[in-house]
C-alpha cells in the first residue's frame, strides 16, 4: 500500500513539474514575428549598409519574438522578385533599406496587404501597407560643419557627394550652415561621385578636392575610400554614416553615425503590438533627441574649445532650442533642393522633355533684392515667375517682421540635352549681384 502511495505521489509530482516547466516555456516563447532587412550594398562597406546591419541585429537582440533574416545587395532589377520571395516566406515586416527601393515598394506592396514594407530614406507612402523611416542626419551634419569651419586653415572644405537627391543636398546645406556659423570666410566645395557605392570613384573625387586645396574632407557615400585618400594625403577627415577612424587614424576628427537600432526596433514593436497604423503617417524620422543619429567621438586632434562649441549646440538641438532650418516643416525639409551661398558646386536636375519643374528660392522684398534668371531658351521655356509671400502667422503668434517669402521659377523642358540655369540675387538698379546659384539640367527623352 505504501509503495503504491509513493508511486502515486511521484507521478503527481512529475505531472506538476511538467506543467510548471511547460508553463514557463509557454510564457517565455511568444509567437515569432518574421522580419527581413534588405540591403542595397555589402555589409563590408562599413557605411550605410554596415550600420543598417547593426540596426537589424539590434532588433533581434532587443525583441525575443523576432526571427530575423537579412540579404545584401538586394536592390536592383531583381528587387521585386526578392521582395516577393521574402513576403511569401512569411515575413510580416520587410525593411527595404535604401532610397532606391521606392519604385519597387510601389510595385510589390499592394500584392501583399498583410505585410508591412518599410522604405528606408523614403519620402512618401507608396502603399497603404508601406511606411517610411529615416534619421535626421542634417542635425549631425550641422555639428560636423562647426568642426570643419573651425579647423580649416585654407578656408576650403571638400565634400564628395554621391548623387544630387534632396537627402544629399539637405546634408550639404546643413553642413555648410554649420561651417558658416563659425567661419563666414570658408567655402564648401562639392563634387559629385555619381553613385552611392563606388570606392574607386569616391577616392578619385576626394583626391580631386584635395588637389584643389581642401584641407578638411567629408563625404556622402557608402565606402571608406574617401578616408583612405585623406589618410594618404594627410588631410583632416570627417566620416559619414559610421565611425571610420580605423581607416584614417592619423587625420580623423569626428563623424556622423547612423544609429538604426532605436527606430527599426520601435517600428517592429508597433507592428507586433498592433499600433503601426496609429503612428502619424507611418512616418518615423529620428534625430539626435531620439538617438537616430549620433556624432562619433572626437579624436585628440579636435581642440577643447571646438568640442565645447559642438557639445553646446548639440544640446540646444536635442532640447529644441535650436533649429538648423528654422520654420521649415518636414515636408519642406524633404524637398530642399538648393545650395547655400558658401557652397561651391552645381546641382543636377534630371527631367524628361515636355516635363515641367520648379526652382524655389528665398526672397525678401523689403531688402530690395530679387532673384533673376538666365537660361538657354532653346532648351527651356519659362512658364512662371512669381513671388509668394510668407505664410500668415498662426492665431496667437506675433508676426515675423522681415520674414522672407519665396521666388518661384517654373520651367518646361523642350528637348533632350544638358543646359544650365543661373539665378542671380540683385537689386534692379545695381550692376553687381550679392549671390548667384547655378543649376545643371539634364533633359532626357520624353516619356511615352
Amino acid at each position: 500500500m505504501r509503495k503504491t502511495t509513493k508511486i502515486a505521489l511521484t507521478l503527481v509530482l512529475v505531472a506538476v513539474l511538467l506543467v510548471v516547466v511547460s508553463s514557463f516555456f509557454w510564457v517565455e516563447r511568444e509567437p515569432e514575428l518574421k522580419v527581413a532587412v534588405l540591403h542595397i550594398g555589402p555589409i563590408g562597406d562599413y557605411g550605410w549598409t554596415y550600420e543598417g546591419h547593426s540596426g537589424a541585429q539590434k532588433i533581434a537582440e532587443t525583441l525575443p519574438y523576432v526571427e530575423l533574416s537579412e540579404r545584401e545587395e538586394a536592390c536592383g532589377p531583381d528587387a521585386p522578385q526578392i521582395m516577393r520571395e521574402y513576403a511569401e516566406a512569411g515575413n510580416k515586416v520587410i525593411f527595404c533599406h535604401s532610397y532606391n527601393f521606392g519604385e519597387y515598394i510601389e510595385q510589390v506592396a499592394p500584392n501583399y496587404p498583410d505585410v508591412i514594407f518599410m522604405w528606408g530614406a523614403g519620402v512618401e507612402k507608396r502603399a497603404p501597407n508601406a511606411g517610411i523611416y529615416f534619421g535626421r542626419m542634417y542635425e549631425a551634419r550641422f555639428l560636423t560643419g562647426i568642426v570643419a569651419g573651425a579647423m580649416t586653415e585654407t578656408n576650403k572644405i571638400g565634400y564628395a557627394a554621391a548623387l544630387p537627391t534632396s537627402e544629399v543636398v539637405r546634408g550639404i546645406d546643413a553642413f555648410a550652415r554649420g561651417v558658416a556659423s563659425v567661419n563666414p570666410d570658408a567655402k564648401v566645395y562639392v563634387e559629385w561621385i555619381g553613385e552611392w557605392y563606388n570606392p574607386p570613384k569616391e577616392k578619385e573625387v576626394t583626391l580631386s578636392l584635395i588637389d584643389k586645396g581642401c584641407d578638411v574632407i567629408t563625404h556622402h557615400s557608402d565606402s571608406y575610400a574617401p578616408e583612405e585618400a585623406a589618410e594618404e594625403r594627410g588631410v583632416s577627415y570627417i566620416s559619414f554614416g559610421s565611425d571610420m577612424r580605423r581607416f584614417a587614424p592619423h587625420v580623423f576628427l569626428t563623424g556622423t553615425v547612423w544609429n538604426w537600432g532605436p527606430i527599426m526596433t520601435n517600428i517592429v514593436k508597433a507592428v507586433h503590438e498592433g499600433t503601426w497604423d496609429e503612428h502619424p503617417g507611418q512616418d518615423w524620422w529620428y534625430g539626435l533627441a531620439e538617438g537616430g543619429v549620433q556624432l562619433a567621438p572626437f579624436s585628440d586632434l579636435v581642440p577643447g574649445d571646438v568640442r565645447e562649441m559642438v557639445e553646446e549646440k548639440e544640446q540646444e538641438i536635442i532640447v529644441g532650442e535650436f533649429e538648423i532650418f528654422p520654420g521649415m516643416t518636414d515636408e519642406e525639409l524633404r524637398e530642399i533642393y538648393y545650395l547655400e551661398p558658401n557652397v561651391v558646386g552645381e546641382l543636377l536636375i534630371s527631367v524628361n522633355a515636355g516635363q515641367e519643374f520648379v526652382i524655389a528660392l528665398d526672397e525678401n522684398p523689403s531688402t530690395g533684392y530679387s532673384w533673376q534668371e538666365e537660361f538657354d531658351d532653346s532648351f527651356l521655356e519659362l512658364v512662371a515667375d512669381k513671388y509668394e509671400p510668407p505664410p500668415e502667422p498662426k492665431e496667437g503668434e506675433p508676426p515675423i517682421v522681415g520674414a522672407p517669402g519665396t521666388r518661384i521659377f517654373a520651367f518646361k523642358a523642350l528637348k533632350e540635352g544638358q543646359t544650365e540655369i543661373t539665378t542671380i540675387l540683385k537689386r534692379p538698379w545695381e550692376e553687381e549681384f550679392v549671390e548667384s546659384r547655378m543649376f545643371t539640367v539634364n533633359i532626357e527623352k520624353a516619356e511615352k
